[in-house]
C-alpha cells in the first residue's frame, strides 16, 4: 500500500510542477518545438476529456469533475483491497493522473495540456504528464492480466469480507425482529423437544 501512495503522489507532483512551469515560462498558445517536426511543448487548456471531448459543453467540466472524484476514490479503494503488487502499482499510477487532472480542474476549470506529437501530417491531441500516468497504467493492467489471467479472479473490486459481515449481521438482525432463530439455536431446541418427547414415552 506503501509504495502504491508513493507512485500516485510522484505523478501528482511531476504533473503539477511541469505544470507550474508551463503556466509561468510559456504563454497561452505558444510552441517550443524541441525535436523538429516531431516534439515540442505547446501551452492549450483542455475543458473536456481526453482529446477534447465535452469541451464544447458548458457543463462537461462539473460532469468531469464528479467523475474524476468519485473515480479517484474509488481507484483508492481497490489499491486498498487488493494485495497483488503489480496491480496495486498500475493503479496508483491511474490514480495519480486521475488527481493531477483533478486539481486542474478545480482549480481553472480546465486541464493545462502541453505535450504535443506530430507524426508527418497527423498532429497528436496535446497531452500531460497525469494524461500519460493513466493510459501507462491503464496498459500495463491490462497487458499484465493478458500474461497473468488467472490472477484476474484474484483481483476484488469489493471487500467480500465486509460485505459478508455486514449481510450476515442484517440477516441475525432481520431474524431477531420477526422471531426466527439462527439455525444452530433452532437446532438445540429441536433437540430438546426431541429429548422431552423420549424422557416421556420411557415414563
Amino acid at each position: 500500500m506503501g509504495l502504491a501512495i508513493i507512485i500516485s503522489l510522484i505523478i501528482i507532483v511531476l504533473d503539477q510542477l511541469s505544470k507550474y512551469w508551463i503556466l509561468n515560462n510559456l504563454p497561452l498558445y505558444e510552441n517550443i518545438p524541441i525535436i523538429k517536426d516531431f516534439f515540442s511543448l505547446f501551452h492549450i487548456r483542455n475543458r473536456g476529456a481526453a482529446w477534447g471531448m465535452l469541451s464544447n459543453q458548458s457543463w462537461g467540466i462539473y460532469l468531469l469533475t464528479v467523475i474524476s472524484i468519485a473515480a479517484s476514490i474509488f481507484i483508492f479503494y481497490l489499491i486498498y483491497i487488493n494485495k497483488i503488487k503489480p496491480v496495486r502499482i498500475t493503479l496508483a499510477l491511474i490514480l495519480g493522473g486521475s488527481i493531477g487532472n483533478l486539481i486542474d480542474r478545480i482549480r481553472f476549470n480546465n486541464v493545462v495540456d502541453f505535450l504535443s506529437f506530430t507524426f508527418g501530417d497527423y498532429h497528436f491531441p496535446t497531452f500531460n504528464i497525469a494524461d500519460s500516468a493513466i493510459v501507462v497504467g491503464a496498459i500495463c493492467l491490462t497487458l499484465y492480466l493478458i500474461f497473468k489471467p488467472e490472477q484476474l479472479k484474484n483481483i476484488k473490486l469489493f471487500n467480500r469480507t465486509t460485505v459478508s459481515s455486514i449481510v450476515k449481521s442484517e440477516i441475525e438482525s432481520e431474524g431477531s425482529l420477526t422471531g426466527i432463530k439462527p439455525r444452530d439455536e433452532a437446532g438445540d431446541e429441536l433437540d430438546f423437544i426431541e429429548e422431552s418427547e423420549t424422557e416421556t414415552k420411557d415414563e
